[in-house]
C-alpha cells in the first residue's frame, strides 16, 4: 500500500473513524445537499457520502468508488425517485 493508503488504514484500523463503508458497496441514500464542487451530498449512518451528477431531494443507489477517513465518493447506479 502507498503511504496515504497506509495511513488511512491506520486511521480507520485504530478506530479514530467508524467507517461502515467499503469499496464495492452498493447503497441507497437520499440527496440532502451539495459539496463545494456541486457534487450531491447524503450520509450513511452518519458518514458523508458525495456523489456526482446528483440533486438535492432525490433517492438514489449508489456504488461506493472511495473510502477516505472523513467520506466516500461514489457513483450513480440508479435514482429511486424522480420528484
Amino acid at each position: 500500500a502507498s503511504r496515504k493508503e497506509s495511513a488511512e488504514m491506520y486511521v480507520i484500523g485504530r478506530g479514530f473513524v467508524k467507517v461502515h463503508l467499503k469499496v464495492g458497496d452498493q447503497v441507497e441514500l437520499d440527496i440532502v445537499g451539495t459539496g463545494k464542487s456541486g457534487d450531491g451530498l447524503g450520509y450513511v449512518e452518519g458518514f458523508k457520502v458525495f456523489v456526482p451528477g446528483t440533486k438535492v431531494g432525490r433517492t438514489v443507489s449508489v456504488s461506493v468508488e472511495t473510502v477516505r477517513p472523513n467520506f466516500a465518493i461514489a457513483k450513480l447506479v440508479e435514482e429511486c425517485n424522480m420528484t
